[in-house]
């Protein structure tokens, strides 16, 4: 039975770059990558990917990202996208 790998997207790296998406340190980043490659905590794209064009057309206020993505259990699944924004 083939195993089924994680896959890292782009949209990844501002979540799990540490200290900062502008200024990533690899052996600060690295750990985070382990645990979250480890652990069952991936996020889905599946929520985010139907929003793209109300993000590219200027319409994604705090509001609307808090309405799109509330539906996620964990509270760093839910920050995640707005903070990335």
């Amino acid at each position: 039975m083939a195993k089924r790998g994680k896959l890292f997207e782009l949209l990844d790296i501002p979540k799990f770059a540490r200290p900062s998406v502008l200024d990533i340190a690899p052996a600060q980043t690295a750990p985070v990558l382990v645990d979250r490659l480890a652990g069952k905590s991936f996020m889905s794209y599946g929520q985010l990917w139907p929003h793209i064009p109300h993000v590219v057309n200027g319409l994604a206020s705090d509001q609307a990202l808090d309405t799109w993505f509330c539906a996620y259990g964990d509270e760093w699944k839910r920050r995640a996208p707005p903070e990335a924004g």
